[in-house]
């Protein structure tokens, strides 16, 4: 297939799998599922190794994946519906740079520490919650990059006690619109290494963000 054909398939999939995603019609899900994924090409250079927390059914994960095939994507997802579909998809597909991991990103944290270069997400969770769980994976230096829409600076706010525990900074925001939708990429960066108290227990980092 080419990397077109795997694109339609991945949507095709994804729209019959309708316990994994919200869209109403095929044309939502790819221009507000799959061309949202694909936005961050032109405005953040993703290399290396690549975390996806919680991508549901493959997004942005195994949209970027399907482009980037000399980047290497881990997704991390605590849902078992959601991890068979992915599974089924990478073999589908015949994606060879796709790992997925079902668990809790809180233990996948524990366990992998400064493994990845990037760790990426999108509609999961707001800013604060989000640094918790992407900041132990990353090596120093690395970025977390998460999608987000008009209400980005409020959550900022709202997450600088998080961003100086975590020893992350912000490092820009790239603005772009999706059809008539506000839609910005926060790009953060870590500075230095996690302390060892995170990510905290499963469940706690959204139950009392920091």
């Amino acid at each position: 297939m080419t990397e077109e054909e795997q694109l339609e398939y991945f949507a095709s999939q994804l729209w019959l799998a309708d316990y994994l995603h919200g869209y109403r019609s095929p044309e939502d899900l790819w221009t507000l599922g799959i061309e949202d994924s694909l936005a961050v090409l032109d405005r953040v250079q993703l290399s290396g190794k690549v975390l996806d927390i919680g991508p549901g059914g493959g997004l942005p994960g195994i949209v970027l994946a399907i482009v980037l095939k000399n980047v290497h994507f881990t997704l991390v997802d605590s849902s078992q519906k959601s991890c068979k579909f992915l599974t089924h998809l990478v073999a589908s597909l015949s994606l060879i740079n796709v790992e997925i991991v079902h668990g809790r990103i809180e233990d996948f944290g524990k366990t992998h520490r400064e493994e990845f270069d990037f760790a990426i997400s999108r509609a999961v969770a707001e800013i604060r919650i989000l640094a918790e769980y992407a900041v132990a994976p990353l090596k120093v230096g690395g970025q977390a990059v998460f999608w987000k829409g008009p209400s980005w600076k409020e959550e900022m706010r709202s997450a600088q006690n998080a961003l100086e525990k975590l020893n992350l900074t912000f490092n820009e925001h790239q603005d772009y619109l999706l059809g008539d939708r506000f839609r910005t990429l926060v790009v953060l960066r870590k500075e230095s290494s996690t302390p060892l108290a995170f990510p905290r227990k499963p469940g706690i980092p959204e139950k009392r963000p920091l």
